[in-house]
């Protein structure tokens, strides 16, 4: 049994199946850079969105006779202050909500373990807080 294989391919099929392994390869290379040097690029763009962002207040205040470095001085110290303030505040009500969610897992608890020991099946309940414990120790 013999495979017939196609005798002469012509120059534009391996030109185009050679530009399709160069273009895939780059993607990789391009994707691989982007992964190892996120801990650079992340950074680097928030910058520079944030130099976007802050461009217009230091114009403002350029506008209106401010040196330019001090405009951009205190356009960057307040822009810290609200990043800070905002920051602050989340962690706030983040810390409001742990609170809310262990107090709520405590009276969940007690409640479950006062209907679990009133019910009709207490011994397999014993029974499988015993086996839960084993299975703890190992």
């Amino acid at each position: 049994m013999s495979i017939k294989l196609r005798n002469v391919q012509s120059l534009e099929d391996v030109a185009g199946l050679v530009g399709a392994c160069a273009i895939t390869v780059l993607a990789v290379i391009i994707v691989t850079a982007l992964y190892v040097g996120r801990e650079i690029f992340v950074p680097m763009a928030l910058a520079i969105l944030l130099s976007f962002v802050l461009a217009a207040p230091v114009n403002l205040l350029q506008s209106l006779r401010v040196p330019r470095a001090l405009a951009a001085v205190i356009t960057v110290l307040l822009a810290f202050v609200v990043i800070f303030a905002l920051g602050s505040l989340i962690a706030t009500q983040l810390t409001r909500l742990a609170a809310i969610c262990r107090s709520t897992n405590r009276r969940f608890s007690r409640r479950s373990h006062r209907y679990v020991a009133s019910a009709v099946v207490p011994r397999r309940w014993n029974a499988l807080k015993e086996c839960s414990r084993i299975s703890a120790r190992s």
